[in-house]
């Protein structure tokens, strides 16, 4: 009868210790995030003030939780989402990887090429075009390298860190998401489409710049020289347009697209570059504005990111 206690007693032990086990492991994925979410090398003097004293936030993973006879395809399904690795891998990208020519964003297959369809709803106006509560929910492409997604992991950092917009890993729950995936070129829709939304990002267009580029566009944000206003601070030069080409320089009245009371800016990272569409060689926009450069693919500019604090109502970013 002693033996048979002793063997009870040594039963609840193992029972225990192996509940405290998985109670342990659980809590350790709950608590999955990025604590230090910091934007390297920064060329934008007029963000340093902003970026130093930002209480870093911490990145939501929703926790996947897999059935014994899913354990195969676990590997696969776990990089639907990017990870605490893509996002430490994030902050020591090589320097080329931050920064890219623009030229990948000018194909003729699409409109203002980069946009997958040309619906000319306001973002401001037509409330179905913003993500409810600034919510994004994504799926990545399995197909991306380690390497990209780590890019990929820096974009999203750069907007969590400055604006409310929140891109988290898609539940079955959410119908309308973002599919970040690699086909031929870069493109995106503007704002919330619909269902399974692609952005592309194709074997050249993973750069921080780029990504950051097609985002906006997601987020709702047409390009900056099709503002109504663009004429005043930009002239088109269209004879060194490729023929054909000319409608991706079209602009938009207030009906189309609001300026949120913002002014024209030449360093937003949705510009398009002096030799958008170019033929020859030739320069296709001029700013009017001595001694400043268009088409930066680096970083998001100060008023790019007033803008999407603005568009979302995040008012306390706006302070």
């Amino acid at each position: 009868m002693s033996s048979c206690r002793l063997l009870f007693h040594l039963l609840i032990v193992c029972f225990l210790s192996n509940t405290s086990t998985v109670q342990s492991k659980s809590l350790n994925i709950d608590k999955r995030g990025i604590s230090s979410l910091r934007i390297d090398n920064n060329p934008f003097s007029e963000l340093e003030t902003l970026v130093k004293n930002r209480i870093p936030l911490r990145i939501r993973f929703r926790p996947n939780f897999h059935k014994k006879q899913e354990f195969n395809n676990r590997g696969r399904e776990e990089r639907k989402a990017l990870n605490k690795a893509d996002f430490e891998r994030a902050d020591s990208l090589p320097q080329k990887l931050l920064n890219s020519n623009d030229f990948l964003l000018y194909s003729a297959q699409f409109y203002e090429g980069d946009i997958k369809e040309r619906l000319l709803r306001n973002a401001i106006l037509d409330e179905v075009l913003k993500w409810p509560n600034a919510i994004i929910p994504y799926e990545i492409d399995g197909r991306f390298s380690d390497l990209d997604r780590a890019v990929i992991a820096k974009a999203v950092k750069i907007f969590h860190l400055l604006t409310c917009i929140r891109f988290l890993p898609r539940n079955e729950s959410d119908y309308d998401y973002l599919y970040i995936t690699s086909k031929s070129g870069c493109y995106s829709s503007v704002g919330r489409v619909g269902g399974k939304q692609e952005l592309s990002l194709g074997s050249r267009c993973v750069s921080v710049g780029i990504v950051q580029h097609e985002m906006m566009h997601a987020i709702g944000f047409w390009h900056e020289q099709s503002r109504a206003d663009r004429d005043e601070y930009v002239t088109v030069l269209w004879p060194n347009i490729i023929k054909g080409m000319e409608y991706n320089f079209d602009k938009y009245n207030l009906k189309y697209i609001q300026h949120l009371e913002e002014p024209y800016d030449y360093h937003s990272i949705m510009h398009y570059g002096a030799y958008a569409f170019s033929k020859r060689g030739m320069r296709t926009i001029e700013p009017k504005q001595k001694g400043v450069s268009i088409g930066q693919r680096r970083f998001l500019s100060k008023i790019d990111i007033r803008k999407i604090n603005k568009l979302y109502g995040c008012k306390e970013y706006l302070r």
